[in-house]
Parts: C-alpha cells; sequence; structure tokens
C-alpha cells in the first residue's frame, strides 16, 4: 500500500485560479443597462461609466478605490431606480385618469 505524504504536495496556484470575479460588477451591469435603456444620460450612463472603472479598479487589485466607485454607483443606481419608480407611478396614474375620463364622458 503506498503512503502519499500530504506535506510535500503543494496545489498549483495560477493566475487564473488566483484571480476572482468582481462581486458587484453584474448585478451593477445589468442595472446600469436597465438604467441606460429607461434613463438615457439621467442615470444610466453614469452609471455605467462607474460600474466599468469599480471593475477596472478591482482588477487591478485597488481596494480601496473600488470601494469608493462601487458605493458612488450604488448611489447612482438608487437615485435612477427612484426615479424610475416616479416615472412609473405617473404613466399608470396618467393612464388609469385617461380611462376614467373616458369612462365618465360615455365613451
Amino acid at each position: 500500500m503506498e503512503q502519499y505524504d500530504q506535506g510535500q504536495q503543494q496545489p498549483q496556484h495560477t493566475e487564473q485560479s488566483d484571480r476572482q470575479d468582481n462581486p458587484t460588477f453584474i448585478r451593477d451591469l445589468i442595472c446600469s443597462i436597465i438604467q441606460l435603456v429607461f434613463c438615457l444620460f439621467l442615470t444610466g450612463l453614469p452609471a455605467l461609466i462607474m460600474t466599468i472603472l469599480s471593475n477596472r479598479s478591482w482588477e487591478q487589485r485597488s481596494y480601496d478605490v473600488y470601494k469608493k466607485q462601487t458605493k458612488a454607483t450604488t448611489i447612482i443606481l438608487i437615485v435612477g431606480w427612484v426615479y424610475l419608480g416616479i416615472e412609473a407611478l405617473v404613466m399608470v396614474g396618467g393612464f388609469l385618469y385617461f380611462v376614467f375620463e373616458l369612462g365618465s364622458h360615455g365613451y
């Protein structure tokens, strides 16, 4: 029976296995693209730019800069979601008012 010396076996680490993915990149990217479609330049474009910059900082292992940029991205995205919520309420309210007025005038 062969016995293996566990102490001598070192796991092979490559740059690819040491690299960890950015934990917020996909979430921020998806939200930024959605806001780019609906808010255009108000919050969509700044959020997309900040998402890309924060991912670049993550890849360069500048974690302090990454945290600041991610926080700024999150604030921009929250403002965009609030704006989209208000916009949706106004659109739905306007549509319901229009339907109510049509109904009250006999159309």
